[in-house]
Order: C-alpha cells, then sequence, then structure tokens
C-alpha cells in the first residue's frame, strides 16, 4: 500500500516520504566531518593527493611520495622504528633520556650498529660525570678535555712544560742534553 501526502515526521515513530529521506541522506558528508567546534574534511583531490583538515587548517596530506603531517607530532609507545636510511633533523639538539626525571642514573649516548662486526659507541657516562667512547665495544675511554686526561699510553703525543723540562738537562762543562 502507498501512503501519500505524509508531512514532515515530528517524532521517532512519524512516517516520512522518500523525499523527506532523500534530502537528510543527501546531507550527510562523505568527506567531512562536524562536531561541536570541530570541523573535519578528508579530500581526496582526484589527482592522488589526499588531505585531511581540521578547522580549515591541512593537517595531514597523503601521495605517492609518502605522508607530511603540519604540526607537532607525537608517538607514544615505549618502542618506535623508523625505517628509513636518511634521517633529516631540522633542531640542533637531539635529547636523549627525555622521560627521565630525578637523580640521573642512566647513561645515554648513540650506538652505531656495525653488522656482523662489534658496535661502537659514543656515550655520556653518568658514573664518572664524563664523555666516554668505544671502539671494540667492550672498553670504554674518556674523552680528553686537556692533556691532564688525555689517555696518551706509550706513544708521548704530546708535551707539556713539566714533561719538556724533565726531558732536558744543562750543565756548565756539557751544555744542554737531553735525557
Amino acid at each position: 500500500n502507498k501512503v501519500i501526502g505524509l508531512g514532515a515526521p515530528s517524532a521517532n515513530g512519524d512516517a516520512a516520504t522518500k523525499l523527506y529521506v532523500d534530502t537528510a541522506i543527501g546531507a550527510v558528508s562523505t568527506s567531512s566531518i562536524a562536531q561541536g567546534n570541530t570541523n573535519i574534511a578528508v579530500v581526496d583531490s582526484g589527482t592522488g593527493t589526499v588531505t585531511v583538515t581540521v578547522d580549515g587548517n591541512t593537517a595531514l596530506t597523503v601521495d605517492a611520495t609518502g605522508v607530511v603531517v603540519a604540526g607537532n607530532f607525537t608517538v607514544s609507545g615505549t618502542t618506535t622504528t623508523v625505517n628509513s636510511n636518511t634521517v633529516s633533523l631540522a633542531d640542533n639538539i637531539i635529547t636523549l633520556n627525555s622521560d627521565a626525571t630525578g637523580t640521573a642514573t642512566s647513561n645515554a649516548g648513540i650506538e652505531v650498529e656495525r653488522g656482523d662486526d662489534t658496535n661502537v659507541q659514543l656515550r655520556w657516562n653518568e658514573g664518572s660525570d664524563t664523555w666516554t667512547f668505544t671502539n671494540d665495544g667492550a672498553v670504554y675511554y674518556p674523552m680528553a678535555t686537556g692533556t691532564d686526561t688525555l689517555a696518551e699510553g706509550t706513544t708521548n703525543l704530546y708535551h707539556t712544560a713539566a714533561r719538556a723540562r724533565s726531558a732536558l738537562s744543562a750543565s756548565s762543562g756539557t751544555g744542554v742534553s737531553y735525557n
């Protein structure tokens, strides 16, 4: 049976005309959401680019070359893996142990993965409050901050005034000689 002459529904149990339903469904957007004070739009340009805008500002762009996130980007979790050959940072400071609080107890640094060879590190050692490095993955050497902290070994690569004076001697009979 066909019902004709219906008015616009005003209660949940009221019948609705096809025109009323078509108009209501046509008003639902397949690319934007409006909730409260926030308007979100997902737009496919038809040229291979999809953009997400929030309140008129582009927040995300996706195309065949990748994804661009506008604004701040926060990743929360215990592991973040970047599978990339090149990582470019505009900032000139990298903060390690950014979640540390209280007294410092954790060493921090940069480790180089060397495949089948032993990894090497440049790290801040909290126990000695010094920068250290390893060339073999086992023995850490302090980075020299002056000749008194230089691990010289037997190479005698530098001279201090005291070392130079102890290596020379002079007498009126023999002149200057090297000890």
